[in-house]
């Protein structure tokens, strides 16, 4: 089970991240698995707001440690309840997305942790906000996209196959960003 981890201090007014991470990691892995999460005491939906808003700066108060790769540069952030399950991606030109993901044993708990974090991002969410769900164009799953007018920030959720050696996983995605179907 992996270990919960307390945010360093910051001067960042991004303080309320936590709690969208607190709100991810509930949906993903139960919420009743996890009650120091509910000791945030932080508005999971304020926290959606402030991240979103913070796309706009590229995340640059919470990136640290960055590693380049080809394509992509992967930061670590501070900003984890989950030890090891949220990054920043910074890839193409200029494009950015805080990522959270969680492996699933089997399509069915996925596809559950898929499912109840669509309908947390909703109640989040105001009606500015579309949702769209379609297949994934690379590899398979499904995704949902929120999307506001005028806006480049979206929202995604991911559920995608992930093939291993000797057997078949499944990894929920969740996303603040830009918008990628190969992501």
């Amino acid at each position: 089970m992996p270990a919960l981890l307390t945010p360093r201090p910051t001067k960042s007014p991004l303080l309320p991240l936590m709690a969208l991470i607190s709100a991810a990691a509930a949906t993903l892995y139960g919420c009743n698995q996890y009650p120091a999460l509910a000791q945030a005491k932080i508005e999971p939906c304020v926290a959606i707001d402030m991240l979103v808003a913070d796309h706009s700066n590229n995340f640059a108060d919470i990136r640290t440690r960055p590693r380049p790769f080809n394509s992509i540069t992967v930061w670590q952030t501070d900003y984890e309840v989950i030890q090891d399950r949220c990054e920043i991606w910074g890839w193409g030109s200029g494009k950015f997305n805080y990522v959270c993901s969680i492996v699933s044993p089997t399509k069915d708990v996925a596809t559950t942790r898929y499912s109840d974090s669509i309908k947390r991002v909703q109640g989040c969410l105001n009606s500015d906000w579309v949702a769209t769900e379609n297949p994934r164009k690379v590899g398979n799953g499904v995704h949902t996209r929120f999307i506001q007018a005028n806006n480049p920030t979206t929202v995604s959720l991911h559920l995608v196959e992930t093939p291993g050696i000797f057997s078949t996983e499944w990894t929920t995605y969740a996303s603040v960003g830009n918008y990628s179907d190969k992501l």
